[in-house]
């Protein structure tokens, strides 16, 4: 069995992992938060090993999985000013664990690292050096999807993907720009909250909309609150506001979100093909594959002009990839299920049997 954590602030998000099952849950990180996962997990002697997901990295960690070590603590503790909410929850139960499961391997997946290889002009940003030399730049998230998409659409195709634009479908939905396997700009920032307006985040904004808040006398902690927490669907709908509302329901509801949504991924698909100088393949993740279909179907109406161009079938009922693509069509559309816990499972399968003899 594999002990998997993902944090989810004010949660902690776990599972289980054994037999290609994931037994997944979540319980409030508080006092109670150690009891309530080793009641859940059941036998701690039939796990071979842990697993913690870092959501940022910050300019510390560069690789997507690490093999825990006592040095690691410290360095996931240096990355806590990055994204506090999230990384202090890591650190916490990473220090936990390896203390109670010491004689197991740990590893750790970072969500950034695989946007660590962001060429200069995608990954700086036009402020002062001393900023910069502070670790500000963009950093890039949900690395492991992308990195794992992008293997999905080479096995998919018979390896002939090259220039890859990868759009993750979700709450925080996400676009990275690939090419030859190598990331070449995405959407999100320093942090999440730079990108396509997410569940509760704003996305892009001017900066000046902080200080403007700031001098009619909103706390820096209440500006964090509102743009990282407050805003997003659920400010433009006027209530809590996940992307499945956005494939169902009521119309009317919705209507100004769902176009928003839609709006940002065609022009970050648009541009990001200008900057790869052309396309070969479209993939889109997403936890909901069924649901979404739809609304993937919209987005690649807007790139007939491109030869996107979509089989009318529907989706296989088994499966975790689809080839979208219409016959005769000159690019490749494909379709991916993802799942953060066997994403994990199969690097930590990985990363063990790397260590047998």
């Amino acid at each position: 069995m594999l002990l998997l954590f993902d944090p989810e602030p004010p949660y902690l998000r776990w599972c289980a992992f054994a037999e290609g099952a994931a037994r997944a849950s979540r319980c409030l990180f508080g006092a109670e938060w150690f009891r309530l996962v080793r009641k859940g997990a059941g036998n701690l002697g039939r796990v071979k090993a842990v697993g913690y997901l870092l959501r940022h990295g910050g300019d510390r960690i560069k690789e997507p999985v690490l093999r825990v070590t006592p040095q690691t603590l410290d360095e996931v503790e240096d990355t806590i000013r990055f994204l506090p909410e999230f990384n202090d929850i890591t650190c916490k139960v990473l220090d936990r664990w390896t203390k109670e499961l010491p004689g197991i391997p740990h590893f750790l997946f970072c969500d950034t690292a695989f946007f660590s290889g962001l060429p200069d002009v995608a990954g700086t940003y036009a402020v002062p050096e001393e900023l910069r030399e502070t670790g500000v730049r963009r950093y890039g998230s949900y690395g492991l999807v992308h990195q794992w998409a992008w293997e999905k659409a080479r096995s998919l195709f018979g390896g002939n993907v090259g220039k890859m634009v990868s759009v993750y479908l979700g709450d925080h939905t996400n676009i990275a720009a690939l090419r030859d396997g190598k990331s070449l700009d995405t959407t999100i920032g320093f942090t999440p909250v730079e990108g396509i307006p997410s569940r509760t985040g704003c996305g892009d904004i001017d900066a000046t909309v902080v200080f403007e808040l700031h001098s009619s006398g909103v706390s820096f902690r209440e500006i964090n609150e509102v743009l990282s927490w407050e805003s997003g669907f659920k400010a433009l709908l006027g209530r809590r506001c996940g992307y499945r509302d956005l494939l169902g329901g009521p119309a009317v509801d919705r209507t100004a979100a769902r176009d928003i949504l839609i709006y940002d991924v065609v022009k970050y698909i648009g541009a990001f093909t200008a900057l790869l100088g052309g396309l070969d393949t479209l993939a889109f993740i997403t936890r909901h594959p069924e649901e979404s279909l739809g609304l993937i179907r919209e987005i690649c109406a807007r790139f007939d002009f491109l030869g996107v161009r979509l089989s009318p079938d529907g989706l296989a009922a088994e499966g975790d990839a689809w080839n979208l693509t219409d016959h005769g069509a000159r690019m490749n559309v494909s379709l991916f299920k993802s799942d953060i816990w066997k994403i994990m499972a199969q690097l930590s399968e990985s990363m063990i049997e790397e260590k047998q003899p």
